[in-house]
Parts: structure tokens; C-alpha cells; sequence
């Protein structure tokens, strides 16, 4: 006898998707993977009484039918392509949006839920910014029982928009009813002196500190196109964004820039950065990347490479991306 899983297109609605997202899951692991309910219970951090309920809910409301639709079943298939690729903690893969805007959103939710599936008493959560770090404030749900600190992880007062990291702080940090540690700061000052005299501001210093000292680090991945949110913003100019090309940078996180191996590239900006560094990042325990767009694919590749992240929240288009680039390197 053989079980086939069939999953409804996602509703527009948030919860909808989010709860359409967790029971197609739980339908792969049980049925396709062949899990058992508590192995699937250890997985998500439940109860095995609430896999079994929502196994039960899945086919009472006609969600789980016979097969796991096609759309569904491509992107779980390629998370586990990705983890065993990489080495990577968690994948999570999400079918494509209409638009790009759609796109970032199913990113935001998924990287939501992965989040608050983790969440533990006493979580210093670093924080950057950029248009899906900004959906993933917005989709995350009210958390009100836990002791949590976010703090954020690079300058950018000079951004705006979905862009603007202040934005992103205050939804993460009401969200998660946190205490915010914020860095007040442009993302590249002019002038080097600036910095130093920045540095010896005892709140800057604090956010610096303690970014530092995170256990959990969300954080989105720049690359090189004309939408580049550096460029964009204005935190450099095109003129710097062409040097550190021709330097061979691919990408950047925390507007620290790397090349395909992960190799942090030296130029005239980076000293000017106001962010922890990527060697300091690399220290924190889970550094999810959240990003979205097939021209992410090598940035994506370059900060696996460089261990600058170990879990990975993105769309199917960027993550068949990454796979056939990784394959012809």
C-alpha cells in the first residue's frame, strides 16, 4: 500500500501559508521520508502528540491526499541537496512567488518560522538588514515568554525604505518583545577618524560588543547588480562597487566583501565599515542566510565558502542557481 501526499496551493494569507508550509513538511517527513512521529517530534522541537495531531489535521481538512504536489516536493528535494552539498545546518527552500516582492515574502515566512522554532531563553539574535531581513520582521509572530536580546549587526543610517535597518530592528525586537541594542551609525563612514571616534562612543561600542556575542545571527546576502542594496542606499558609490568587482569580490554580508572562495577582498572602503567582521561572525554558533534572486547564487556560494553562514533560507530559482554553479566549480 503506498501513500501519496497532496498539498494546497498556499494562500495569500500568512498564516495560511505558514500553516499549509508546516503540515507539508510534516507530510514529507512521515510519508515520503519515512520518519516516525518521534523522530519528526525531535526534528521540530514538538510534542509527538502534536506531530500526530497535526498528521490527523492534515488529512481531516483534505490537505494530505494522495501525493505531495509537485511544487512542494521539488523544493523539499532540493533542501536535502543543499544540506548534504554543504554541510549545512538547515535548509529551508521555498516555491517561487509571482513577483519578486511574493518571492521575499514566502523567504521571510519561512525564515520566521525556522526562527521561532529555535528560539531559547537567554537568544542574543543579531540582526543586518535588507528587504528580506525586513519580511521576516513582519511575519514573525508575538513572542512573550522569553528572555531575548537583538541586536544589530552593521550601520546604516543612510539607508531607507524596507531597506532601513531601524525598520528591520524595530519589528524583530517587537515582535520577539526583545531588548534592542541598536548601531546608530551609517553603514560606510567617510573617513577612517570618523570610525575611531565612532568606536569610543560607549553605545556604539555596546552594540559592537555584544554583536559580538550572539549565539544566533540572521543576515542577508548583497551582490553586485545595479539593485545592489549597497549601491542603492548609497553606502557606496558605483565607483567602489566597480573597484571591489575588479578586486574579485562576488558578494557581501554585513557590507563585508568577499570572493568565491570566501577570502574577505582588501579595498579602499573596508576599513570604513561600520560592522562586526566576518571572522566574528564566523564564530557565531547558527548564521542563517536570507536571501532571494538567482543572482544571489554566488554570493550564496561564496559565504558558504567562507563559513560566514551554516543554514540557508532562500527560493527554488536561486537554490537550482547555487547547485548548477557549485557543480561547474
Amino acid at each position: 500500500m503506498s501513500f501519496i501526499v497532496k498539498v494546497r496551493q498556499m494562500s495569500e494569507i500568512t498564516n495560511s501559508h505558514r500553516k499549509i508550509s508546516l503540515l507539508a513538511r510534516i507530510a514529507w517527513m512521515y510519508y515520503i521520508q519515512g520518519l516516525t512521529q518521534e523522530e519528526i517530534a525531535r526534528k521540530l522541537d514538538f510534542s509527538r502528540t502534536k506531530v500526530t495531531r497535526l498528521l490527523a489535521q492534515a488529512r481531516e481538512e483534505g490537505i494530505v491526499e494522495i501525493n505531495i504536489s509537485r511544487k512542494f516536493r521539488t523544493c523539499f528535494e532540493i533542501e536535502e541537496m543543499l544540506r548534504e552539498k554543504f554541510s549545512l545546518e538547515t535548509v529551508r527552500v521555498v516555491p517561487q512567488g509571482e513577483s519578486p516582492e511574493d518571492t521575499r515574502e514566502g523567504v521571510g515566512v519561512a525564515c520566521a518560522g525556522y526562527l521561532e522554532q529555535n528560539l531559547a531563553d537567554g537568544d542574543v539574535i543579531g540582526c543586518s538588514w535588507g528587504r528580506n531581513l525586513y519580511h521576516v520582521g513582519r511575519a514573525l509572530r508575538a513572542v512573550r515568554d522569553r528572555d531575548l536580546v537583538v541586536v544589530q549587526l552593521s550601520g546604516g543610517m543612510n539607508t531607507g525604505g524596507e531597506l532601513l535597518p531601524q525598520k528591520v530592528m524595530e519589528l524583530m525586537v517587537s515582535r520577539l518583545s526583545a531588548r534592542g541594542i541598536w548601531l546608530n551609525t551609517p553603514a560606510v563612514v567617510a573617513h577612517l577618524d570618523i570610525k575611531n571616534a565612532l568606536i569610543r562612543d560607549s553605545s556604539i561600542s555596546e552594540a559592537l560588543t555584544l554583536g559580538r556575542d550572539c549565539n544566533k545571527a540572521l543576515v542577508g546576502i548583497g551582490d553586485f547588480t545595479d539593485a545592489a542594496s549597497l549601491v542603492v542606499t548609497g553606502s557606496i558609490t558605483r565607483e567602489e562597487n566597480q573597484e571591489l568587482k575588479n578586486a574579485g569580490a562576488v558578494g557581501d554580508i554585513l557590507c563585508r566583501h568577499y570572493d568565491i572562495n570566501g577570502k574577505v577582498v582588501r579595498s579602499s572602503i573596508a576599513d570604513r565599515v561600520m560592522a562586526i567582521s566576518l571572522e566574528d561572525l564566523g564564530r557565531i554558533p547558527l548564521r542563517i542566510g536570507v536571501t532571494s534572486g538567482k543572482e544571489k547564487a554566488m554570493p550564496i556560494l561564496g559565504a558558504i565558502n567562507g563559513g560566514y553562514i551554516n543554514a540557508l533560507i532562500t527560493d527554488e530559482e536561486t537554490a537550482n542557481e547555487l547547485l548548477k554553479l557549485s557543480n561547474q566549480k
